[in-house]
């Protein structure tokens, strides 16, 4: 459990593209961008995925995105 509450700036620079990037999908898609579908629940939804691809996504950041 406290692996999971250390975040380095990178970790957290690379889950904050991964929000940046699955946001959209989550807005726009035909199911989740219908008005039935709270706001409060896609961004939550976003959120999850996100969280659930960090691990995958473990490519380098470029140089100076961490400064």
């Amino acid at each position: 459990m406290e692996r999971l509450l250390e975040f380095s700036q990178a970790e957290l620079i690379r889950f904050l593209l991964i929000v940046c990037r699955v946001s959209p999908l989550m807005i726009l898609a035909p199911f989740w961008g219908s008005p039935l579908v709270p706001g409060q629940v896609r961004v939550y939804l976003a959120l999850l995925v996100s969280a659930l691809l960090l691990p995958v996504v473990r490519a380098p950041l470029p140089p100076d995105a961490a400064s």
